[in-house]
């Protein structure tokens, strides 16, 4: 409830839990480590998020994780390289 537009994690190699919902974030960068067991970003207003993930390899590893791990995630959101 940071009102944070953009996040910034991609250097936190070994973070497994993330939740910063309820924020208006657009971009949200991972890197190309993706460890995460939970991901909520989860907000109502929320659309259009992008999550950039470092490679298209990691595109295709981070939609498996999405559905494997039940992140919560925004309607709309997209993968993308960095």
């Amino acid at each position: 409830n940071n009102q944070l537009t953009s996040l910034d994690v991609s250097a936190s190699h070994f973070l497994t839990w993330l939740d910063c919902q309820d924020n208006n974030i657009g971009n949200l960068y991972l890197g190309a480590i993706i460890q995460l067991n939970t991901l909520n970003i989860y907000a109502l207003n929320n659309t259009g998020l992008v999550i950039h993930v470092g490679s298209p390899a990691r595109v295709t590893a981070a939609n498996a994780m999405a559905v494997s791990m039940g992140w919560q995630l925004p309607p709309g959101t997209t993968f993308s390289p960095l």
